[in-house]
């Protein structure tokens, strides 16, 4: 069966990220997690800082499970999103930051993760 996004945005439906399963790019990071976990380790708000983000500048989060149990797989993925969104505006504070939780899609570039991750990217 197919996983369905959720998609939030201050409780406004939003575009999920373009460029699904493209190589990462300058402008991208991925955020490994551990299995049914969410929290973000001091090492991968370090990668997040990385990202240069302006001010006002759209980051766009999706969240990603392993495939497990597909409600449990999209709450985890959304959770996922959240935290990177969350530690994005610590960084700075006017990012506009629109995640989206995939549930157990498949993400090529959390492979090595076996798709706990999340990835951000950064838009123009």
């Amino acid at each position: 069966s197919a996983s369905v996004g959720i998609l939030v945005e201050d409780q406004k439906v939003i575009n999920p990220p373009s460029g699904a399963g493209a190589s990462i790019g300058a402008n991208q990071v991925v955020v490994s997690f551990a299995y049914g976990k969410y929290y973000l380790s001091p090492s991968q708000l370090t990668k997040l800082k990385k990202l240069l983000v302006k001010k006002g500048q759209i980051v766009k989060v999706a969240g990603y499970a392993q495939k497990t149990n597909t409600q449990q797989d999209i709450a985890v993925s959304l959770d996922r999103a959240i935290e990177v969104r969350k530690a994005f505006l610590k960084i700075n504070a006017t990012a506009k930051v629109t995640i989206i939780g995939m549930g157990n899609k498949s993400q090529k570039l959390c492979a090595q993760f076996k798709n706990k991750c999340a990835v951000a990217t950064v838009g123009k």
